[in-house]
């Protein structure tokens, strides 16, 4: 198993477009800050610091998520020409060993690049104001771990909602077509509602504000938290189904 997950992540870290995933967030991170300190709506106050845009980037990434998501299909379409799994297989590796190497390795990489948008915009805003964000010092850091395990969770089940196309059509244009066309749909579903007064609170968007909430209580933190990792364990199910029931080539 541990071979598997290595050979996946070395196949990963050898791809030139995740470099170029890497550095596109990192230009995106720099260039829309601005507009998340406007967001936070303290620009030149004092209570200015850099968690709060931190927080503000994850409560207001909906449309980064859509971005990311298409760079997670891409990335999730791209070995399904080739003849890895089969050689795989033949090397005496499972079906179950080469899924799961599979779905870590996905989620892994895929939270790494969802997480390494609002982090890189934390540490450019760390380099000339301050961290503190306003609440009790004594619970800002159970705040950070509860949002980072969280955002972890929603990211997971979108990203395996992913793998479930992945696994399912076959096809690297499909999976990004349908991707993008279900983010995006989402996200214009969640506004429409919102200015009816109505918050669909099961959608990954909604869950991922309310994550981000200092008052959010434990209550409504575990809600998010098994609503997340069930969708999680039912696209995963599925897709396992659909990738032991097809022929690899």
């Amino acid at each position: 198993m541990m071979n598997l997950i290595r050979m996946e992540f070395y196949q990963i870290l050898h791809n030139k477009y995740f470099y170029a995933a890497v550095l596109l967030i990192l230009v995106a991170s720099f260039l829309t800050l601005p507009g998340f300190e406007n967001q936070v709506g303290i620009v030149g106050n004092e209570r200015m610091d850099a968690l709060r845009v931190f927080t503000t980037m994850l409560l207001m990434s909906g449309i980064w998520i859509i971005g990311i998501g298409i760079i997670g299909a891409f990335f999730a379409g791209q070995d399904i020409e080739t003849p890895s799994e089969k050689i795989t297989l033949a090397a005496g590796h499972s079906r179950s060993g080469i899924f799961a190497a599979k779905v870590i390795s996905f989620l892994v990489l895929m939270n790494v690049l969802m997480l390494f948008f609002p982090l890189a915009g934390l540490c450019i805003e760390l380099s000339r104001i301050p961290f503190y964000m306003g609440v009790r010092s004594d619970i800002i850091g159970i705040y950070i771990i509860r949002v980072i395990i969280l955002t972890i969770l929603i990211n997971c089940s979108v990203f395996s909602f992913i793998l479930l196309l992945r696994f399912t059509f076959q096809k690297a244009g499909i999976t990004v077509a349908i991707t993008a066309l279900t983010l995006f749909s989402q996200y214009v579903l969640v506004g429409i509602t919102a200015q009816k007064g109505i918050t669909l609170s099961c959608l990954p968007f909604v869950m991922q504000q309310y994550s981000v909430l200092v008052n959010t209580t434990l209550r409504e933190s575990v809600k998010i938290a098994v609503t997340a990792f069930s969708y999680t364990f039912v696209f995963l199910c599925a897709a396992y189904c659909f990738f032991f029931r097809r022929e690899i080539k």
